[in-house]
């Protein structure tokens, strides 16, 4: 009696998992010898429960991604992309925001030349066939040539065959360009060959700027320019925007985010970066007394905030054609906008409701984001956390600081630096100086500005605590500050608020002695204009 069997011969009576294996060795031969090594990293339980003993057993070398933090994933996986792996992702949407699509970024920023087109995305989703095209639009910007959809609704057994069958039409895919390139290659002509070095000309000064734009931004400037000459790109105009940015040339930076927009009008971090200098043009002009200009600027800084928005907002309406959701943190550059939007003391009152009102708007739309999530972009934890400052929620931007610090001590000193600036501008002397001081106990670059300004911070608090009628503790302020800052710039004049405070109490002997060391810190401090406030010590000056 014969035994069943399909076109390949393969017995119906053995074992799903061996037949699927089986079938698909004989089908997939070719991808098999082009990849021969696979690496997948699979949210989905069924997949991945039976993924690696398929693969082995179609022919593959198989290496699982398992782990469960981001950078550990995409670590894995921009090792398996270095190797030429083909890759299988189904990567659902995290609580933190992230997705495929934020996921396929951060393998783009950590390799951007490398390309992805071995890389199949797996999505077990429903998808509206209409509108295949706007996750294919996306999925393009990356190189990537195929993806595999699976029924949610489709047993195990079922997803698995059609994952591998899938898996034949991107065979015949992949087999096609390969075919394409190699009938290619015995025919170079010289054109191709020039062709050929200015690509790896363009590819080495990319590499090269962006070895130098943390240290050297005006050399990275020099070679962005000379790639972008070559071959003007997207990521290119806005890596030499952001050069421009660092070095605080504004003009020069929004016009290259302009260019950049032309050449991929779906992005919104143009438009939130160009809304971002026009907000530093504001300050730079109202510093000149030019109120006009300024106006102007932050008129332009607003519009093209608002555009940002709207394509996020655009983005994140497709995001039901994913399971995994809108692209991680898609409002990072606008939270960098608008921390750069600081017009506090500029007599800018007006435009300072309206960035209120915009910051409350951007802190309510990304309140579900976990910015304490070791995993997100750490300048955007910070400015998230200096947002939240503004707005005084000061409980939970405390936590954002802290949070960073647990993860490295390094950054103890943008963290609480940041967070004791903020404090401060919003009059909160007493919390301001308190963050200053447990500053000061890290190894912190430039500490004499953290010591210049913490006794800024404690003066004030102590004027304040005296005008509350409480000279003593006003003293054990001063002296707090004065033990961290005795040999801080103008000095003096905190050595003369202590000399006050102990006059306020009637003790003219501490009071005395004060005074004299400030005369010490500064010969000329009594005739300065500032000690005429000093009404109390104008006797211990005449008695000089």
């Amino acid at each position: 009696m014969k035994s069943q069997s399909g076109s390949t011969g393969i017995s119906r009576h053995i074992p799903l998992k061996q037949r699927l294996a089986l079938e698909q060795k004989i089908k997939l031969k070719r991808l098999v010898k082009e990849f021969p090594y696979v690496s997948f990293y699979l949210d989905d339980d069924d997949l991945k429960s039976n993924m690696d003993s398929l693969l082995k057993g179609v022919g593959f070398v198989s290496e699982h991604i398992d782990v469960k933090k981001k950078k550990e994933i995409v670590k894995r996986s921009l090792y398996a992309l270095e190797k030429s792996h083909l890759i299988l992702v189904n990567y659902r949407r995290k609580l933190d925001g992230s997705n495929i699509l934020s996921f396929l970024n951060e393998l783009r920023r950590h390799n951007p030349h490398k390309s992805f087109k071995n890389i199949v995305p797996v999505f077990v989703a429903n998808v509206v066939s209409n509108k295949d095209n706007v996750i294919f639009r996306a999925l393009s910007k990356f190189d990537i040539r195929f993806a595999i959809f699976l029924n949610p609704e489709s047993s195990c057994a079922a997803k698995l065959e059609k994952l591998f069958n899938e898996l034949q039409t991107f065979q015949k895919l992949i087999f096609d360009d390969i075919k394409f390139e190699r009938a290619e290659k015995p025919n170079v002509s010289r054109a191709n060959e020039k062709k050929s070095k200015i690509i790896e000309k363009y590819k080495s000064l990319l590499k090269e700027a962006e070895g130098q734009i943390d240290f050297h931004p005006e050399k990275a400037i020099e070679l962005f320019t000379e790639a972008i000459e070559l071959k003007p790109e997207f990521d290119t105009l806005v890596q030499r925007g952001d050069a421009y940015y660092m070095i605080s040339e504004f003009i020069p930076a929004i016009h290259d985010y302009r260019e950049a927009n032309k050449l991929s009008k779906g992005r919104s971090d143009p438009f939130a970066k160009i809304s971002a200098c026009c907000f530093n043009l504001v300050r730079q002009s109202a510093n000149k007394g030019d109120k006009d200009k300024a106006g102007e600027w932050f008129e332009r800084g607003v519009k093209a905030f608002h555009k940002a928005e709207e394509i996020i907002e655009k983005i994140e309406k497709d995001k039901e054609l994913f399971v995994e959701g809108a692209p991680e943190c898609t409002h990072k550059f606008l939270i960098l906008a608008l921390s750069e939007a600081d017009f506090r003391d500029y007599g800018m009152e007006d435009e300072e409701r309206k960035i209120n009102s915009l910051l409350s708007e951007t802190l309510q739309k990304t309140k579900h984001i976990d910015f304490l999530n070791a995993d997100l972009d750490l300048d955007a934890r910070i400015d998230y956390a200096i947002l939240l400052t503004r707005q005084k929620h000061y409980e939970a931007a405390e936590k954002i600081f802290r949070s960073l610090i647990q993860q490295d001590v390094d950054n103890a000193g943008p963290a609480f630096n940041n967070f004791a600036v903020e404090l401060r501008k919003n009059r909160e002397y007493k919390k301001a100086f308190e963050i200053y001081t447990e500053l000061l106990k890290y190894n912190v670059p430039e500490k004499d500005i953290v010591i210049q300004n913490m006794m800024m911070a404690g003066r004030k608090y102590a004027q304040i605590t005296m005008a509350q009628n409480k000279a003593e503790k006003a003293i054990e302020i001063y002296e707090e500050t004065i033990k961290h800052a005795k040999d801080a710039e103008n000095m003096e004049w905190a050595l003369c608020d202590m000399a006050s405070a102990y006059l306020e109490i009637q003790d003219t002997e501490r009071a005395l002695m004060f005074f004299n060391m400030a005369i010490k810190k500064n010969k000329n401090l009594v005739e300065s204009e500032q000690f005429k406030s000093y009404k109390p010590l104008h006797g211990f000056a005449n008695a000089r």
